[in-house]
Parts: structure tokens; C-alpha cells; sequence
């Protein structure tokens, strides 16, 4: 079934802008699903998600800066705070009350951060390959990666540089990864699909980010999905989330480092159980 595509006007402390989102499976009664992609990814990313899901409603914003969004005149506004304005608003928009949230790492802190300000709009929230503490030598990764803003003469190039630069996404077959790059891809082909100014605040923050305050307020039962490799959701992290506030359950898949690219049978299997 092919998203619908539309265009939502946020107005906020980032200013007036335009949020791109991508919306499946609208009229369907079962409970509504709202996806929020990683740092440089797109709304596309759950589009196997939302196949397997028929009978519910899934929604997915870009975040601003990023796929069909429109990027901020401001590139210090790129944060968690106005990510989840702009969330709020979309959600009013459509007029959704409560939802099941899935965050992929950023969609994940944006998710946290929902669910312990906003406690009545997340049911139940699914973090992928992300927690409350993010160590600092993960972000230098990220941040190293982000500097390279890759030009592309040909799609093949694009292919191997997406196959290298996510390589944490795990193990996916020839389809999966050739229709990953061109979703990563601008309208021309040619760059990433995001605003590169996004590395400017993403930079400036240092040091490790530490939410722990924030996740001990979440109330809503919590999924924490994590890649065996990764260096974003770190194993005792995972364990003391375990522990604290909403006590969270966790799930470890072997092959996938940062971030599982939820679009095996076997992921999507773990978050329906979950959910139901």
C-alpha cells in the first residue's frame, strides 16, 4: 500500500516551517503508530514497518532538515526540544491522542522525551538502539560521519557508501539496500538527503547525553531494542533501564550494530509482541 504524502505547517519557537510525513493504512481502527526516524534518516525508513502492521494506522515524520521537511533558517533550532514541538503539532494535526511511538536512536530521545512531558499522548514506547545515556565515543562516530558529506556521480556510488556508512543496520538482502540508498538520496542524486548544518549543533553539544531524569518519569511500558555491536545503547546500559523508571524490557539482536534496521520478520515480530 503506498503512503500518503503530506505537507503540515509547524509554528513554534523553530519558526514557521513545513513537516513532510508519510502516512499509511489511514481509517484503519487498530492503534496508531507513530515512527520517528534517526539523526540523517527519513520517513521512508518504516515503510516495511508499516507493511507489516495492515491494521494499523502508521505515521512518520521527516524531522525538519531532513527528506521532504524543510531545513531551519537556523541551524541552532536542530534539537530534541523542537523535534518534539514539532511532534506535538503533528500529532494535533492529525488528530491522534495517544499513540504507540518507535524511535530509531534521535526518534528514540524524542520519544523519551514525549512520553515523560506528555505522558497522556505515548501508550507504549519502542526505543530502538538508544536509551537515556548516550556515551560520547558513539557520538564522535556519528560526528566523524557526518563531516564527510559525500557527493555522488552515480547511484552505485551512493549504494556502496550506504552499504558502508550503515553497515550497523544489519545483514539486508541486494532489495533492501539498494532502495535504502535512494531514500538517503536528495531529489538529484547527487548528496545525502539532509540539511548538512544539521552537524553544526550536533557538534557543539559534547560530551556524553545523559536523559536518565527524563526516562526515571516515563510511565508508559518501554521496549528498548539494541544492536549486539552497538556503541549508542551499550549492554549495562541496557540492564540499568532494566531497572529504572518504567523498567524497561530489552532485546538484543546479534549481526546489527547501531541501529537494527527493523525490517526483518524476526524485529518486527519482537515489537508486535510488545505491542499487543
Amino acid at each position: 500500500m503506498e503512503a500518503r504524502s503530506r505537507l503540515m505547517v509547524c509554528t513554534h519557537g523553530a519558526g514557521r516551517h513545513e513537516l513532510h510525513v508519510l502516512s499509511w493504512h489511514e481509517g484503519r481502527t487498530g492503534a496508531p503508530l507513530f515512527c520517528v526516524h534517526a539523526l540523517t534518516r527519513v520517513a521512508g525508513d518504516f515503510g516495511t514497518l508499516a507493511e507489516f502492521f495492515p491494521d494499523r494506522p502508521v505515521h512518520a515524520p521527516d524531522m525538519p532538515g531532513r527528506g521532504g521537511s524543510a531545513w531551519l533558517l537556523d541551524s541552532s533550532l536542530y534539537g530534541l526540544h523542537h523535534y518534539m514541538q514539532d511532534c506535538l503539532q503533528a500529532l494535533d494535526a492529525l488528530e491522534l491522542q495517544q499513540v504507540d511511538w518507535i524511535g530509531t536512536s534521535m526518534g528514540g530521545l524524542v520519544g523519551m522525551m514525549l512520553a515523560a512531558f506528555h505522558p497522556a499522548r505515548i501508550r507504549r514506547l519502542v526505543l530502538n538502539d538508544v536509551g537515556p545515556f548516550v556515551p560520547q565515543e558513539g557520538l564522535r562516530r556519528i560526528a566523524q560521519a557526518l563531516a564527510l558529506r559525500p557527493r555522488f556521480r552515480h547511484f552505485d556510488d551512493a549504494l556502496r557508501y550506504c552499504r558502508a556508512a550503515y553497515a550497523g543496520f544489519g545483514n539486508l538482502g541486494e532489495d533492501d539496500w539498494r532502495a535504502l540508498a535512494r531514500r538517503s538520496l536528495s531529489p538529484d542524486g547527487t548528496r545525502l538527503h539532509f540539511d548538512p548544518r544539521i552537524a553544526d549543533n550536533f557538534n557543539a553539544a559534547g560530551g556524553d547525553v545523559d536523559l536518565w531524569p527524563v526516562y526515571e518519569r516515563i510511565i508508559a511500558p518501554v521496549l528498548a531494542l539494541r544492536g549486539e555491536d552497538s556503541d549508542i545503547l551499550r549492554a549495562e546500559d541496557a540492564e540499568m533501564m532494566k531497572r529504572l523508571g518504567p523498567r524497561a524490557q530489552c532485546v538484543t539482536f546479534p549481526g546489527c550494530g547501531h541501529a537494527p534496521a527493523l525490517m526483518s520478520a524476526e524485529q518486527l515480530r519482537v515489537i508486535a509482541g510488545f505491542l499487543d
